[in-house]
């Protein structure tokens, strides 16, 4: 689930970003996957989901698949109305967990929610 920072607004990720400290790290290290985590989670709370997922994505990139990732990125693809983009994001759970049961508990879910998000 999106983590909600309350307040947090574009003006919070540029200080967030500005900070000395994490300048010295990012500068250091740019992959660094605190930093990439909390980005992406203000870029959610900010509402700047394209760029959210895009950071999600570089962090996924760096630590592999993770159900957590994947449950953030899901809940930004149904927040920005793209329901087949979330359920691919199960698919890939499954895909890589096959054994997982409680991935496959979700397909009639999404099954449900893509159906309503079709209907005029």
């Amino acid at each position: 689930m999106v983590q909600t920072v309350v307040g947090t607004n574009l003006s919070a990720i540029e200080k967030f970003m500005k900070q000395p400290d994490l300048y010295r790290i990012v500068k250091k290290d740019p992959d660094n996957q605190e930093y990439l985590y909390t980005k992406a989670v203000l870029l959610a709370n900010a509402q700047k989901y394209d760029e959210a997922i895009k950071t999600y994505r570089l962090l996924e990139s760096k630590t592999g698949i993770n159900e957590q990732i994947s449950v953030e990125i899901q809940q930004l693809y149904i927040a920005n109305n793209q329901v087949d983009k979330a359920f691919g994001e199960i698919e890939k759970l499954i895909k890589d967990n096959p054994t997982e049961p409680k991935y496959y508990g979700c397909l009639p879910i999404y099954t449900k929610v893509r159906a309503t998000a079709l209907m005029p």
